[in-house]
């Protein structure tokens, strides 16, 4: 039988039409707007090539791509056009259909989305919710505000629609962290327990205390009574920020997500042992750890702080300010003079350790009795002298000078001098020592009544008239005082009529008070006096025997 063989010619005709029966057939069945599956076998920088049916080759844009492209990977993609050598297809078209009926559902129902941050733009973020792009806020991307815009772009989350108003989409993922977290530290409170201790990570450090993140939302405080035994005065001493510690729960409150923290609670409290060491009367000795206004805080024990009030620093000296008697990191013997256990409050005394110096100084200093002081400070109104066992009097201005209570010390004392002063009077209850330097020398009002004394005549010029009478200038620089009353003068008549600024006239005595320093005058009863004694010498005249009239003997009476 003879073969049926076709030539090479009739081969290449057969090929030829079957190619082209092939293209036709392809032709009619990848028609424009037909989605088609492809697997993507190859891609450059511009475009990803997919493999399509019937030996077919598509080509599409890679930005349509929001990751990388992986080969191998099946795609769905749509039919635009032909450019004679590819099937020009496109991704974003397919994506965009179908994003839309997932981005109504999502709306619709409240679930979730997955979305990728494409990039940051001016107020947040670029998404694509599988092709279609929407906008999150940066305040919406993340619960936490440590992380940076840039370590967001090209991840991939889960979003709400929160806002959809036709192509005007927002999304947020800080919603769904929020309930997932919420949820979580609700578990982790309902399972916390006071007096558990647990880690945490000291996120924010205040004057007041620390606060301190225990699980992911949730943040306990450490008060600031609670970091150490010992008296914290500055908290980022004892804390830095991003420490990682353990801490014990001291109180919950579930309603409010609240939870109170100590970190010196994970040691013995010192007091107790201090209590048990030490009791009232004891001596110890502490270092100074802060100065006040009002005192000195000494830690006397690990964790055992006291105060030395500033009454009870010295005996001696008169402290003005604390910081003057004592240096921070110095260490001082105290004695223990209160332990106040329920307040956890210990009183101590810096002069109570040395003997007191006030029970004998009534009878080393007796009053009235001179005694040599060092002049310490000179002020203003008065002045302070350290007696010799070492206790401070004052002298006020007005004990400087007799006859002046208002002079310049400086010009009687010196700083450092040496000076004899009169004790004036001891207050032990009070511990206070009133000295005198004027009354080294007897007052001139003793000197003056001893030669004039009440009653007698003294000569003394008119200084100045005043409303209630005139200031007579006496012997020894001193003053008088003659009241209006006391004044010689015709009814209706002023006094300068009867006193003239300048004259000198004769006054009878009529009292000195020593309290006051003052001398009250009378020239009234000098004129009496004197008329009286003019008219008993004029009755005695014709009796030699008679005795003469003593003009002081009635002033008394007066």
């Amino acid at each position: 039988m003879e073969e049926n063989t076709l030539s090479n010619e009739e081969q290449q005709e057969f090929l030829n039409a079957m190619k082209a029966l092939d293209s036709t057939d392809s032709s009619k069945s990848i028609k424009k707007g037909r989605i088609i599956s492809g697997k993507i076998i190859h891609f450059d920088e511009t475009h990803v090539f997919i493999d399509l049916e019937y030996k077919l080759e598509g080509k599409v844009k890679i930005s349509e791509f929001d990751k990388e492209p992986v080969l191998g990977n099946k795609v769905e993609v749509k039919v635009v056009g032909e450019d004679g050598e590819y099937i020009i297809v496109s991704k974003s078209l397919v994506d965009r259909d179908r994003s839309q009926v997932f981005i109504e559902e999502a709306w619709e129902s409240g679930a979730s989305i997955k979305g990728l941050v494409k990039e940051s733009i001016k107020g947040g973020f670029s998404v694509s919710l599988s092709g279609t792009n929407v906008f999150c806020p940066f305040s919406q991307i993340d619960i936490s505000r440590s992380i940076s815009a840039e370590d967001h772009v090209g991840k991939e989350y889960d979003f709400k629609i929160i806002k959809k108003d036709r192509r005007d989409i927002v999304v947020s993922r800080k919603i769904i962290q929020e309930v997932t977290q919420k949820a979580e530290i609700e578990a982790f409170i309902s399972n916390l327990k006071e007096n558990d201790i647990i880690p945490g990570k000291v996120k924010n450090i205040e004057h007041f205390g620390g606060f301190v993140e225990i699980t992911p939302g949730l943040d306990g405080f450490v008060a600031l009574a609670n970091m150490s035994w010992d008296k914290v005065v500055d908290p980022k001493k004892v804390f830095n920020r991003g420490d990682e510690k353990m801490f014990k729960v001291l109180a919950i409150d579930k309603e409010r997500c609240r939870v109170d923290l100590g970190f010196k609670q994970l040691e013995d409290d010192p007091w107790g042992e201090f209590v048990e060491k030490y009791k009232v009367g004891d001596v110890v000795e502490g270092e100074v750890t802060n100065i006040k206004k009002f005192g000195v805080f000494v830690r006397v024990y690990n964790g055992v702080e006291g105060l030395v009030h500033i009454s009870d620093l010295s005996w001696n000296v008169y402290v003005k300010s604390p910081a003057d008697f004592a240096k921070k990191g110095a260490f001082l013997e105290c004695k223990i003079l209160e332990m106040d256990i329920p307040q956890r409050k210990l009183t101590l005394g810096l002069k109570q350790v040395k003997e007191n110096p006030w029970s004998s100084v009534e009878s080393l200093y007796p009053v009235g009795k001179p005694v040599k002081c060092l002049t310490k400070r000179i002020l203003k109104d008065f002045a302070i002298f350290e007696l010799p066992n070492g206790l401070e009097g004052i002298c006020d201005i007005s004990a400087f000078d007799w006859k002046n209570n208002v002079v310049n010390i400086k010009d009687f004392v010196k700083e450092g001098d040496t000076v004899d002063m009169i004790v004036l009077f001891i207050d032990k209850e009070k511990q206070k020592i009133k000295l005198s330097y004027k009354h080294n020398v007897d007052s001139p009002w003793n000197k003056f009544e001893l030669e004039y004394p009440q009653g007698s005549i003294v000569n003394g010029v008119v200084k100045i008239i005043i409303e209630a009478g005139a200031i007579i200038t006496l012997p020894d620089e001193l003053e008088g005082f003659i009241h209006l009353s006391q004044i010689d003068m015709p009814r209706n008549a002023n006094v300068s009529d009867s006193l003239v600024v300048g004259t000198e006239y004769p006054f009878v005595i009529r009292e000195i008070n020593h309290i006051k320093n003052r001398i009250s005058l009378s020239r009234r009863d000098y004129i009496e006096t004197q008329s009286k004694k003019e008219m008993k010498g004029y009755l005695s005249l014709g009796d030699p025997n008679a005795q003469t009239y003593n003009p002081f003997a009635d002033l008394g009476k007066k």
